[in-house]
């Protein structure tokens, strides 16, 4: 499916497939591919999709059966997803165990989001980790201290730190414009 980063397309977007870009201004937005506002890659910075919606205009997706394969051919496992608020200001993340797509789009639902997209599943490709600073080391570089988002999620906490084999995106926080005397 489809994937640009940094305004280099490297995979062109699929119509009917989950999207959420991030435009030249700096706006993140989620819907579905073909669909009006989604339908062109112009201004787009940043893109990323993955299997139909789980959730479109707060409604289950139960159109399709297709939903990703796990390790040993269950279909509650680990599963993971990003929505989006319904007055699309908060980027939603859950994720949990015993999970079928249906559910994780109910619980995307009651988190007030009204529109959501399956990330990953098996519980060692589900995972959500933050990174805090943590001094520097003795040649100046900066340590970064990692946390897992609950305890109960697996893998090496660095693998978002380094080259990696599988594919992951990361948000980080928006810094403010700083107003200097030449840009006022």
């Amino acid at each position: 499916w489809g994937f640009i980063a940094d305004g280099v397309s490297y995979v062109a977007p699929a119509k009917g497939i989950a999207t959420v870009m991030v435009d030249s201004k700096g706006n993140i937005k989620m819907g579905t591919w073909g669909t009006p506002g989604f339908d062109t890659t112009e201004n787009i910075v940043h893109l990323r999709q993955n299997l139909p919606p789980i959730l479109e205009n707060n409604i289950v997706n139960m159109k399709h059966d297709y939903w990703g394969a796990s390790i040993d051919n269950k279909t509650r496992v680990w599963r993971s997803a990003l929505g989006i608020s319904r007055d699309g200001r908060w980027l939603v993340y859950g994720a949990g165990n015993s999970l079928g797509h249906d559910t994780l789009a109910a619980g995307m639902s009651l988190a007030g989001c009204d529109y959501a997209m399956q990330l990953d599943i098996n519980d060692y490709h589900t995972y959500l980790y933050t990174y805090k600073l943590n001094g520097t080391d003795k040649k100046g570089n900066t340590k970064l201290k990692a946390s897992r988002l609950t305890d109960e999620m697996s893998g090496e906490t660095e693998r978002c730190l380094v080259p990696y084999t599988r594919d992951f995106f990361y948000a980080t926080l928006k810094q403010p414009e700083i107003k200097t005397a030449s840009n006022r």
